[in-house]
């Protein structure tokens, strides 16, 4: 039996429906660029993603180039993915600046697989251990958060995290916690927290 990479005909008649009567109305209103939809569309993904934004791409393409390109990767730089994906996860990867890296996925999901990941990691020159390796619910089946906290310098950072584990989990089923903390007046360039699902490492390359 062949079964295409990409099968659009099926994908289309599932939402035939919801797909027919938002193009003609973009047709009567002959706002083809910028239009309603379009903050509509931006609402509505902010809105599921739990974000404060969203923003509306040319294609799926763009969305994956413009965090890469935010992210200012230099030569040599490498990017964990997975080849199980449309050729163009790979291809913004290189388009902005850095180098592919490919691990396998979990056959039971399809999804990238966090150990092969932590793996990959470990191989790179210069690392020495990996920690709070994440990979976010919609890859991995797992509720994870990672978070960036400011604290006054007489709170327990052990207490603390403490009871920010229990709330989330409790709150909002969260069993994966990333918690990067810091007092108010702490400031050092040189220092980078972990970005919401990257994996932190420790190098003893300068």
């Amino acid at each position: 039996m062949n079964v295409p990479l990409l099968d659009l005909v099926a994908q289309y008649r599932a939402i035939k429906d919801e797909v027919l009567p938002a193009l003609q109305a973009v047709i009567e209103s002959q706002q083809f660029v910028m239009g309603p939809p379009v903050p509509q569309l931006e609402i509505a993904v902010a809105r599921l993603a739990g974000a404060k934004h969203g923003i509306a791409c040319a294609s799926g393409t763009d969305a994956l180039l413009l965090p890469l390109k935010a992210l200012g990767l230099s030569p040599g730089d490498e990017v964990i993915t997975t080849p199980f994906t449309f050729f163009a996860t790979a291809g913004t990867i290189h388009n902005a600046g850095g180098t592919p890296v490919f691990v396998d996925i979990e056959p039971g999901t399809f999804n990238i697989d966090p150990a092969a990941v932590e793996a990959a990691i470990l191989q790179t020159e210069g690392v020495d251990d990996v920690h709070d390796l994440h990979v976010w619910a919609i890859t991995s089946g797992r509720e994870a958060l990672s978070a960036h906290v400011i604290h006054g310098e007489s709170v327990s950072q052990p207490l603390l995290l403490q009871e920010l584990r229990t709330k989330l989990h409790d709150r909002f089923g969260v069993d994966h916690l990333t918690i990067q903390m810091e007092t108010s007046d702490f400031e050092d360039d040189t220092f980078h927290f972990c970005h919401a699902g990257t994996a932190c490492f420790r190098s003893e390359r300068q």
